[in-house]
């Protein structure tokens, strides 16, 4: 029975058994079609960037939902989710990337084909800061922040978690889609990190074809030297070098690189990395940067299986000069946090930064589960909010919004996670001081940061842990809410319509592009945009953009 799988991004969702089909022959009369001891599972979310934001938790949820069905109706079946390969093309190679950088070790290899390491750099309609009148208003550090937000999805960021991974980068050198630099950029970025990677590029190929070498033999997605990757790296075991990169832009979306997950950074929205160095089967030399949390993760990739596998009880750790010792045993319960004194081990405070790591931002981590708009529908003017927010996710991304009203009861039980909340004055019942810090004076709002300053405009959109709401209960699975206030109708206007566009095919549904934590701005905003704003991660040291 087989219990290996492919997980295969495309660019379109309709030809997924064509792209993996062949002949061995050319006499042959009838087509193959994938493999006859293996699953193929075919993600697909709709949106011209659909393996990022809501297509990623599709494909992350894909290995999930395929295996619990088939328990149900086939338990004779077998479904390893640590034997997985992951292909795609064109952004489905994006987003086979994403998915592989991002939770590298749930994956034994990975096969881009045509595709891009980052959406901004690829088509005319995807630069950003290009034209736009706010930057004649806006200050870098600004600028920063709202590219930060977006960072996780440059794969060339965090390229360090493919180490040990096979990865296959293939490219036609006529494609007139997708730049052949691409490619060639992000195999250059592999080699320079010591990955040892496949980088095929074919002169005379454009951006797909069917046939690489003869006829019918598969082509770009699945001819015979494909197939020979994908079926060598389901029958190799991943190994641990001696010397090996964790790196991690978001702690809610990035999981563990040999079982050693960053939960929580010094600076949210930044890069953070650990390097780490092994010593010995149980001794390991750890030299981070920007991590202020981390913590031991079992898998079959893990330190911590590579220890036990030698019989080792004990494990070792060097933290940038903090030697620490961990019982195997309970070595996944315990956090690793930094302190003025060194690295500390830390059991209590463990479940807290679990769920920190969980609800953190940025602003389209609440479109991660199911959300639903939470207004007074008996306001004609807030019902309509809601209704332009859930028509953009119903056109962006097929994501279905239900819209509830805020005087439900707190016991009800909810079809949703998480909640977008439209307000004026902070007047919504589901909000107190606890979810929100803001208050409202002299017709302006005034946010109070984690480090204890104050920052004012005349409207907001903010992100918060969904479970500070007055209306959710605690043990709900989420992630963050978005509240969007204001102080006047029309500033409020502004801020909500300030996130979607609407050149089609690539639109970005409302608060899932290029906004961190919170973002409060001023009257000005309409006419100059995020040339005023304040714009921020929750956790920072700091806001940016602060008026003097």
């Amino acid at each position: 029975m087989p219990d290996h799988v492919l997980l295969t991004m495309y660019y379109s969702p309709n030809n997924q058994a064509d792209a993996h089909k062949y002949k061995t022959s050319q006499t042959q009369k009838d087509y193959l079609f994938g493999f006859q001891d293996k699953w193929i599972v075919c993600p697909e979310r709709a949106g011209a960037h659909n393996w990022e934001g809501v297509g990623f938790q599709t494909a992350a949820y894909a290995l999930q939902g395929v295996s619990s069905a088939l328990r149900a109706s086939l338990p004779k079946l077998s479904f390893n989710h640590n034997n997985v390969v992951l292909s795609g093309h064109s952004r489905g190679g994006h987003g086979s990337l994403v998915l592989a950088t991002h939770y590298p070790d749930r994956f034994k290899a990975v096969i881009s084909a045509s595709g891009w390491f980052r959406r901004e750099y690829y088509g005319d309609s995807n630069p950003i800061f290009n034209h736009d009148v706010q930057l004649g208003f806006q200050d870098l550090e600004t600028k920063n922040i709202l590219e930060r937000s977006i960072a996780e999805h440059d794969c060339t960021q965090s390229a360090s978690n493919l180490q040990d991974l096979g990865v296959y980068v293939r490219h036609g050198g006529s494609d007139r889609t997708v730049p052949v630099w691409m490619g060639r950029r992000y195999s250059r970025v592999l080699a320079q990190r010591g990955i040892a990677a496949v980088y095929e590029e074919l002169p005379e190929m454009d951006h797909w074809w069917w046939d690489t070498a003869v006829p019918n033999d598969g082509g770009v997605m699945f001819d015979t030297t494909l197939r020979a990757f994908i079926d060598a790296h389901f029958e190799t075991s991943v190994a641990i070098s001696e010397r090996f990169t964790v790196s991690s832009l978001n702690p809610a979306t990035f999981g563990p690189k040999h079982g050693i997950q960053i939960l929580k950074m010094m600076s949210p929205g930044s890069r953070a990395t650990a390097q780490v160095t092994v010593a010995s089967s149980c001794v390991y030399q750890v030299d981070t940067k920007n991590i202020a949390a981390f913590q031991l993760v079992d898998s079959e990739v893990a330190i911590t299986r590579h220890c036990q596998q030698s019989q080792g009880t004990v494990l070792k750790l060097d933290v940038d000069g903090t030697g620490l010792e961990l019982e195997l045993a309970e070595a996944t319960e315990t956090s690793i946090i930094k302190s003025s004194a060194g690295w500390v081990l830390n059991a209590h405070l463990h479940p807290h930064l679990l769920h920190a790591a969980k609800t953190a931002g940025p602003m389209r981590q609440a479109f991660t589960r199911a959300v639903c708009a939470v207004v007074d529908t008996t306001d004609e003017y807030l019902l309509s909010l809601a209704v332009y927010l859930a028509n953009s996710h119903a056109i962006a991304s097929g994501t279905p919004m239900d819209i509830i009203d805020s005087a439900v009861d707190a016991d009800q039980e909810l079809t949703c996670s998480n909640f977008v909340l439209f307000d004026l004055n902070l007047t919504h019942p589901w909000l107190g001081t606890a979810a929100l810090p803001v208050t409202r004076r002299h017709q302006q709002l005034l946010y109070t940061s984690e480090d204890g300053d104050q920052h004012s405009g005349v409207a907001g959109i903010f992100n918060i842990p969904t479970t500070t709401l007055r209306a959710v209960a605690a043990d709900v699975d989420s992630t963050v809410s978005i509240v969007a206030t204001g102080t006047s109708r029309a500033h409020l206007t502004a801020v909500v319509q300030q996130s979607f566009a609407s050149n089609q095919a690539l639109t970005r549904a409302l608060y899932t592009n290029m906004l961190p934590d919170y973002v409060i701005v001023g009257p000005d905003f309409k006419a100059i945009g995020f040339g005023d704003a304040q714009v921020g991660f929750r956790g920072s040291a700091s806001i940016a953009g602060e008026q003097q």
